[in-house]
């Protein structure tokens, strides 16, 4: 017997575990399946590397790729120094980036990484294949416990680390479990053909503590029945934890330092207009997306996405995909994007349906940014006189017909208001607004006196009706936008 420690159940580990992946871990095994090949690869600084063989590093990158990937197993608008500046964040001892750079290229290799770059934005995006299980659902995962992070458990050999992680993943959620491996099978794992090596890692792991408790609580060798050697061995269930669901293990990776303040400022546009469901989409994949699409753009092209955001909500209701898309298909042309503002900031958008609203994007790919906003505002002109109607044609346009507005008739002449309002060019739907409040008031126990003198401060606050575009069925607004022009 080599060493035996008794396993306290109850966990003294307080730190965030690692999630990882089962089915990733096993592809991270499996790079040592030609591993007396001792093929090589040149890494980026130009050293020789051997191909497949685990390094300190391997580890430390897919752990580090563990907390900072989505879910589903992707990353967006992200970049190699950001994966490495979350691995010096996470561990105590991190490997040196020259030793990162080369273990990144290895996985890509080995296809543990893919890169891929964005269709419109051109930003790189990465996914781990062996993340999820074929169907696309998260399979089994492992918790591994933080003090694989620290300086005592990286200064360990790079056989142990591999039996500790090996172990991790062989016990699971049964933590009273006891693990067997041959020698001979040990051997392969951790590459140690003499048994008096593979013995002393066994033993190395039964003997080293951390937070007073061995890494290992059993760690033995034992015969077999054909008389060989094995190593029996249990991780100790006092350093590992429990998963506690509604928990968050990942911390993301950020986005391109280049993308921080905006994506500031655009969490700050969706919360002030109501939308900021897009904030929670798919762990924060639409905001990253948003702020791909309006990374270098200018000011009022941001506030156009936002309206359009908005009337996608309340067209559709709350679907950020929908928007999302929506916003992608007419970003799609820089110039026609800073061209969309503008329609939006002069107001002659409103002459184009939503339906037809991709159409008229392709369509602005025949005008010039400079004198396009003098066009749209001498255009919008001719448009509200010839193909636009009032916002309220009489005081019925006024009227509220609920039962607390009847009631609250009997109380208040809101003929005179109506008519008021009428003169005032007041909209409706906010004069409306009004009288439902005036109507709340009324059931509190205001007094008609007082809801009178409220009501006449209130109508002189409320915003006047806009023109309701009424352009004909086969009306294009950038061919009359190119009449204007000739």
């Amino acid at each position: 017997m080599l060493n035996e420690h008794k396993s306290i159940i109850q966990p003294i580990h307080t730190n965030t575990p690692i999630k990882f992946s089962y089915r990733f871990l096993q592809a991270l095994f499996a790079i040592e399946e030609e591993f007396e090949a001792r093929q090589t690869f040149r890494s980026p600084s130009g050293r020789v590397r051997l191909m497949h063989h685990l390094t300190k590093a391997d580890l430390q990158l897919a752990m580090t790729l563990q907390v900072g990937i989505q879910t589903v197993g992707i990353s967006t608008y992200i970049n190699r120094h950001i994966i490495y500046i979350k691995l010096k964040e996470l561990f105590e001892t991190p490997v040196n980036k020259d030793q990162f750079y080369a273990s990144y290229h290895k996985f890509v290799l080995h296809k543990l990484i893919l890169e891929t770059k964005e269709k419109y934005t051109g930003t790189l995006s990465i996914s781990l294949p062996s993340y999820l299980e074929p169907g696309g659902q998260l399979g089994r995962f492992i918790l591994l416990p933080s003090l694989v992070t620290r300086k005592a458990f990286t200064s360990l050999s790079i056989a142990a680390q591999k039996l500790y992680i090996y172990g991790c993943g062989q016990q699971g959620d049964e933590r009273c479990k006891l693990l067997q491996l041959n020698f001979s099978k040990l051997g392969q794992l951790i590459h140690r053909e003499d048994n008096s090596h593979i013995r002393k890692v066994l033993e190395q792991l039964g003997s080293m503590v951390i937070d007073g408790q061995a890494l290992f609580s059993i760690a033995r060798v034992e015969r077999n029945l054909f008389g060989e050697p094995k190593a029996v061995f249990q991780v100790n269930a006092a350093l590992m934890p429990r998963h506690i669901n509604g928990m968050h293990y990942r911390s993301i990776f950020p986005a391109k330092k280049s993308y921080r303040r905006l994506i500031a400022q655009i969490k700050g546009y969706l919360v002030a207009i109501g939308c900021d469901s897009i904030l929670d989409w798919q762990n924060g994949q639409g905001l990253l997306q948003l702020a791909a699409l309006l990374k270098d753009k200018s000011q009022s092209v941001l506030r156009y996405v936002m309206a359009r955001i908005k009337e996608s909500f309340d067209i559709d209701g709350e679907h950020p995909e929908k928007a999302i898309d929506r916003i992608r298909l007419e970003m799609r042309d820089k110039g026609a994007a800073a061209l969309l503002a503008i329609t939006k900031e002069t107001g002659i958008i409103r002459f184009v349906k939503d339906s037809k609203r991709e159409d008229f994007v392709l369509k602005l790919n025949g005008f010039m940014k400079p004198g396009f906003r003098k066009l749209c505002r001498r255009a919008l002109l001719t448009l509200e006189q010839q193909h636009a109607l009032p916002g309220a044609f009489n005081t019925l346009d006024y009227k509220l017909s609920t039962l607390a507005a009847e009631e609250l008739e009997l109380n208040v002449d809101l003929h005179t208001f109506r008519t008021m309002a009428l003169a005032k060019r007041i909209d409706p739907t906010a004069f409306k607004d009004m009288i439902m409040e005036a109507g709340y008031r009324m059931r509190e126990g205001a007094s008609s006196d007082s809801l009178m003198q409220w009501m006449a401060w209130e109508l002189d606050k409320l915003p006047t009706w806009k023109l309701i575009p009424d352009p004909p069925q086969d009306f294009c607004l950038a061919t009359y936008l190119k009449t204007m022009q000739a």
